[in-house]
């Protein structure tokens, strides 16, 4: 018996592998901010989850592109004038 992945188109399966790889790409960016350059500054994140954890998990839940426009939508909130909450998670739908 075929699996089902036999039966869905190759240009299918080959636009899914390219939004998966640049989806760990980005997850790979964030992870290398954090260790170098997220170390040498002090900790100044207003929100909980940080931004950074909040722009791994928006890029696994939405996708590398919505998922981009979220955490840089939070990273331009996360100031000291914000009248945000404090805790601001990634929704899931």
């Amino acid at each position: 018996m075929k699996s089902i992945a036999h039966y869905v188109p190759l240009a299918v399966r080959w636009q899914a592998t390219a939004i998966n790889v640049l989806a760990k790409l980005l997850i790979l960016l964030v992870h290398i901010y954090r260790n170098t350059i997220g170390l040498v500054l002090p900790a100044s994140c207003r929100y909980t989850p940080t931004c950074s954890q909040y722009a791994i998990e928006a890029i696994k839940k939405y996708g590398p592109v919505k998922g981009t426009g979220k955490a840089a939508i939070r990273i331009m909130r996360c100031h000291p004038y914000s009248k945000h909450n404090s805790y601001d998670p990634v929704y899931y739908d």
